[in-house]
Order: structure tokens, then sequence, then C-alpha cells
């Protein structure tokens, strides 16, 4: 059984594929498509990061300070969110600000993956980390089930 940081770390992936598709295309109304996809999956990831695992990690001392900084950076993500979405997605300003966003996202998985992941890996047990990963996944199909 996957853990939750392997689980977590296939989210970034996907989010990365995401942002290189809509790079990948000129076509206005597939990039709000993928666009999206994407902020779907992002707020699915960071719904199930804040309900499963910062709240755990914010019980351990070697991860709290992380996981109360991770809650900021949702936010930061999820206010790039609001302004692409307020934006025409034909022009350069609506590409501008996906990019913008996608430097932020970047900063947080980067960060997650550097310094979160690994004390997390410490903090908590194989079987607490399997038992996050199954959480995290039944949260992101009942949110993917809710929309």
């Amino acid at each position: 059984m996957a853990n939750v940081i392997e689980v977590l770390k296939r989210d970034h992936r996907k989010v990365d594929m995401l942002f290189e598709q809509i790079d990948d295309t000129n076509d206005a109304a597939k990039r709000l498509r993928i666009f999206n996809d994407l902020a779907a999956e992002l707020d699915g990831h960071a719904n199930a990061e804040e309900t499963v695992v910062y709240p755990r990690a914010a019980k351990k001392e070697e991860t709290r300070d992380l996981a109360n900084h991770s809650y900021k950076e949702h936010d930061d993500i999820r206010d790039g969110i609001d302004k692409v979405e307020s934006m025409n997605t034909v022009g350069t300003d609506w590409i501008d600000q996906v990019k913008e966003l996608r430097k932020v996202v970047r900063h947080h998985v980067s960060e997650e993956e550097k310094n979160f992941f690994p004390k997390l890996e410490k903090a908590f047990s194989a079987s607490e980390l399997e038992e996050m990963a199954y959480l995290v996944e039944r949260s992101k199909e009942r949110l993917s089930q809710a929309v």
C-alpha cells in the first residue's frame, strides 16, 4: 500500500503535467478546460492535506511549523486560482497569471518535498503514513463526487 508521501508526490506530478498541457496549447477553449482540471486537482489536493495531513502534522513538534506554514501557501495558491478564473483566457495576461500561479505552486511543492515530507516520514510510522494515504484518497474522492 502506498504511503501519504507517495500519494501527494503523485498529485504534484499530475499538477505539473497539467501546467505543461496548458503551455503546449494555443487554443483558448482547451486551455480553459485544462485549467479547470488543474484548479479541481489543486483544490482536492489542498483539501485533503488540510483535513488529513496538516492537522496530524501540527500535533507533532517536528512538523508543526511546516504544517502551519503550508496552510498559508494554500491560501496563496487559492488566490492565484481566483485571479486566473477572473480573467479572459485570450491574451498574454491570462497566460502570465497562470505562469505566476505555477511559480507559487512550484515553491509550495519544493518546500513540501524537500523539507516537510522528510520530517513527516520521520515523525510518523509506516502504518500511520499508509492510513493517511487512504484518508487522503477518500477525501479527494468525496470532493470529486460532490462536484
